[in-house]
């Protein structure tokens, strides 16, 4: 390990925490704490806390410098302590002294001690954010993903009585899929000089058990804690399409998460009162949320926090809709009734966020063309571009609900259709027909092509996108082919003009396609937004 940067206690003040305004400032500082040494490599932590804060919660850093490099006193959010936080930024071992599953083990024991020793330094072990940066940010958001996982756990440091489950992720443009980052920057992941081929001891193709293993998108669960992500969107050390996808696959589940790009900014950026905001509102809101002293060390415990989180959270999303027009109630109220189980509690936290989604409500501007998107969640992933792209050319709404099978389609179309009239409607039903059998499949959209046809629109059919082979789903790609073949025969005979995105994507799978998913990541759903926006943009004007 590379010696630590505390030797001069005025060095050690500027490299921890950047400027010190006064000296009452000055934290509690606990320098070079061993807390294990496995096959002789000591690790190491600096433990920084606020003066006149009781039991304050923890912050745990964990540097980067690709696995190889760098140390504890690479601290990118030492400045913290100075908001009431305890911060303590630990060691792991490096590529060059061990291969991965070594630093993760490293990180958890390091967790695991720290909650053994809060009594003796005096913060809050239930309250713990574990963060980092590049690869350290890899290591945070595989511990954030992976609680629970026993063959991650390790024995680093003993105390295996203690739990490192955290209660909150802060990721700094990290890699989050190395199989994914294998295909579309294999320059990272496979050159024997590069960080990834030494962290799992060759090139990604040649280990993808190893690969997968390291990846923290692997481990996703819907008890895995919330998470704020940075990534620079001029990023070529690791793309930003990682934390994209991370991101995209953590709101899949129904998780908490934010991801912040950051315009024009490369592998890391100087500290800004932007960023500063963010991972203090993140804080707080992910600490108030965690009962002091009680960190959930179990699935149920873990759930049951979360249904408390979903209760506060929809206490004040009722709240919300209280203050709106009649005609957003009244919205508001249909996506309560259709959204389900899933969407609904996604929707009630963007909203109260004040974030976007593809079930906003839209205001009508008179003068403009109506256009329905009826599909499933591949559709509601590129509503939000659709409607960016159509802006002042049409008003473009989006059906209340993940529209399911053409069965879901016949009892539900007419209150996806509402009460006013339509100029487009660009629908799609495939991928949760896959098991349906081809002739029923075939009269049920025939059934829905007639209702649509009725309302008097412009009827336009997206094709459905591919699926990978994945027998433990019981899914094949060739259900969607023989799907989009019936269902372009039945178009044709209709004459209802086919929107044909399968072969639009398929080029582009590889590039992006979440792995083992029918989804995308997010500029896969951009990529089919335009598409869709620039077809639908052909037919406005058009009179079936």
């Amino acid at each position: 390990m590379t010696q630590p940067c505390w030797i001069l206690p005025s060095l050690a003040a500027f490299l921890f925490f950047g400027t010190l305004t006064t000296e009452s400032a000055e934290p509690k500082r606990h320098d070079s704490i061993l807390f294990a040494e496995p096959d002789g490599v000591e690790l190491l932590i600096d433990l920084r806390l606020p003066r006149e804060v009781e039991s304050p919660p923890l912050v745990m850093f964990i540097h980067g410098g690709g696995w190889q490099n760098g140390d504890r006193s690479r601290c990118r959010l030492a400045w913290l302590v100075k908001h009431g936080y305890a911060v303590a930024s630990v060691e792991y071992r490096l590529s060059g002294e061990a291969l991965f599953p070594a630093q993760i083990h490293d990180c958890k024991g390091a967790l695991r001690w720290l909650r053994a020793h809060a009594d003796n330094y005096g913060y809050d072990a239930g309250k713990v954010v574990v963060a980092g940066t590049s690869a350290g940010g890899h290591l945070a958001a595989l511990m954030g993903t992976s609680g629970g996982v026993k063959d991650l756990e390790g024995a680093t440091a003993g105390n295996v009585e203690q739990s490192s489950r955290v209660q909150g992720v802060i990721d700094y443009y990290g890699p989050s899929d190395f199989v994914k980052r294998s295909e579309n920057q294999p320059s990272k992941t496979d050159d024997p000089e590069g960080g990834v081929y030494r962290l799992l001891g060759g090139a990604v193709k040649e280990n993808l058990v190893a690969a997968k293993t390291a990846s923290p998108t692997t481990y996703l669960s819907k008890d895995d804690p919330p998470f704020l992500i940075f990534h620079g969107d001029g990023d070529k050390v690791v793309y930003v399409g990682q934390s994209e996808l991370l991101a995209e696959r953590l709101e899949a589940e129904g998780l908490e998460v934010h991801l912040e790009i950051v315009k024009g900014a490369g592998h890391g950026w100087k500290h800004n009162a932007t960023e500063e905001k963010l991972v203090l509102d993140f804080l707080e809101r992910v600490f108030s949320k965690t009962a002091s002293n009680e960190e959930p060390t179990n699935a149920a415990e873990a759930a049951a926090r979360k249904a408390a989180a979903e209760a506060e959270t929809d206490a004040e999303y009722q709240a919300l809709v209280t203050t709106l027009s009649p005609e957003e109630q009244a919205w508001e109220k249909t996506l309560q009734s259709e959204l389900g189980s899933f969407y609904l509690p996604i929707h009630k936290r963007e909203k109260v966020a004040g974030k976007s989604n593809a079930w906003d409500f839209v205001r009508d501007d008179p003068e403009l063309p109506r256009v329905l998107l009826i599909g499933d969640s591949i559709s509601r992933a590129y509503t939000q571009t659709v409607r960016k792209e159509l802006a002042g050319k049409a008003n473009v709404h989006r059906a209340p609900a993940n529209c399911g099978p053409t069965a879901t389609g016949l009892r539900k179309l007419d209150v996806w259709l509402g009460n006013g009239s339509w100029d487009v409607i660009h629908f799609n039903f495939g991928i949760h027909d896959r098991a349906t059998p081809l002739d029923e499949y075939r009269d049920r959209l025939g059934q829905l092509v007639a209702r649509l046809k009725a309302t008097g629109a412009t009827v336009v059919w997206a094709s459905s996108t591919p699926i990978p082979d994945l027998p433990e789903k019981k899914w094949t790609a060739a259900s969607i082919v023989e799907r989009n073949a019936v269902a372009v025969e039945l178009m044709q005979e209709n004459d209802v003009a086919v929107n044909d995105l399968f072969s639009a994507i398929t080029p582009h799978l590889a590039e992006f396609q979440n792995p083992d998913d029918c989804h995308y990541a997010a500029p896969g759903n951009q990529f089919l937004g335009e598409r869709v926006a620039k077809f639908l943009g052909a037919h406005l004007n058009q009179k079936p």
